[in-house]
């Protein structure tokens, strides 16, 4: 093999190459957190008109808000970086597509929450804050929403933006397999 050659990625020494099994050792364990996902997202969809019960009633939200945010970067970035390897390998181009996918229902689900955050007076998110201190995490957060108050979408709003991410990327697809098939 010449110099100027592209050596095949089975051929590049380890030390070069991504370490993606610090992220998943295996692929049953993105399966765990890709329907754990799920799950998550119910939970939520489900807590929807409950944020102003209570201290509790936030915090639980917000957290789970949290753990799904969190776990549906990691199966996204991993099944991003196992495409980016071989974009030819179908296996990782479908594991993409179903994280990115739920990457998107996950933001539809969660689109609710700032503007329900919002229905909440100033004067009981203080007075939540006081009650209760694991919120002292989530208080920045909570802040920035109230600053950025007069710039947030209603919820329907907000859920029509996050479902739309979908089309958006959709239309991409049909244009990019338009060019491909023209080719």
């Amino acid at each position: 093999m010449g110099t100027g050659a592209i050596k095949k990625r089975e051929e590049i020494d380890p030390g070069f190459k991504w370490r993606l099994e610090d992220i998943y050792a295996d692929e049953k364990l993105w399966e765990a957190d890709f329907d754990h996902i799920k799950e998550l997202a119910s939970i939520i969809e489900g807590l929807q008109g409950t944020l102003g019960a209570s201290a509790a009633a936030l915090l639980k939200v917000l957290q789970h808000m949290e753990e799904l945010s969190r776990k549906a970067e990691k199966i996204y970035v991993y099944a991003r970086m196992r495409r980016d390897e071989d974009n030819a390998n179908h296996h990782y181009q479908a594991l993409f597509d179903r994280a990115r996918s739920l990457s998107i229902q996950a933001g539809s689900v969660t689109s609710y929450i700032v503007p329900e955050i919002l229905t909440i007076s100033e004067a009981n998110l203080q007075k939540f804050m006081a009650e209760n201190n694991d919120l002292a995490v989530y208080r920045h957060y909570i802040e920035e929403i109230l600053r950025q108050k007069e710039h947030i979408l209603t919820t329907a709003e907000e859920r029509i933006l996050a479902m739309s991410a979908d089309l958006s990327l959709a239309a991409g697809r049909d244009r990019k397999s338009t060019r491909l098939n023209s080719s």
